[in-house]
């Protein structure tokens, strides 16, 4: 399965408040061409900038409370897959940013010349699973997931046996 490493909270925001979380675009410099399940890997750690970002940016700062219950990145989890979204389009950022809430915007980075990777059906693993990831995208092998519980929409279910 392809599988994408973020810095949190970022990668948290994947997840909360399902079926709706507050983040369902990722912004890259690069258009993709992948459609289907794609796995958010929480990277091990972020760098210095991102948690003066969400620590001195108020509107960060409340988004980070309100959903993840943190204030704090660091006590989020890190270097660990936290669940499985679709990933359904890549568009430039430029068609559809007018169209996107606030909480959104704040949540990605929106410029000229960016692609905006659209993703649905978040499914958060109930116990993130410990592995190493990298930068860019990457595979995760497709047993890795295999037996674990994951929170959906409408309830929880396993990966595997058809899912």
């Amino acid at each position: 399965m392809k599988a994408i490493t973020l810095w949190q909270p970022w990668a948290s925001f994947m997840f909360a408040n399902l079926p709706y979380p507050p983040k369902t675009i990722e912004t890259r410099t690069q258009q993709r061409r992948h459609r289907g399940p794609l796995a958010i890997h929480a990277g091990k750690r972020e760098p210095a900038w991102v948690r003066r970002m969400f620590s001195e940016d108020r509107d960060l700062s409340d988004l980070m409370l309100e959903y993840l219950g943190v204030t704090d990145v660091g006590d989020l989890p890190h270097g660990c897959v936290l669940g499985v979204v679709k990933m359904v389009s890549c568009v430039p950022t430029d068609s559809i940013r007018d169209e996107l809430s606030r909480t959104e915007r704040l949540l990605g980075d929106y410029d000229t010349d960016r692609a905006a990777i659209i993703t649905a059906d978040p499914s958060r693993l109930v116990s993130p699973v410990p592995w190493r990831g990298r930068q860019g995208w990457w595979n995760l092998p497709d047993d890795a997931l295999d037996g674990r519980e994951f929170v959906l929409a409408d309830g929880v279910a396993r990966w595997g046996g058809g899912r």
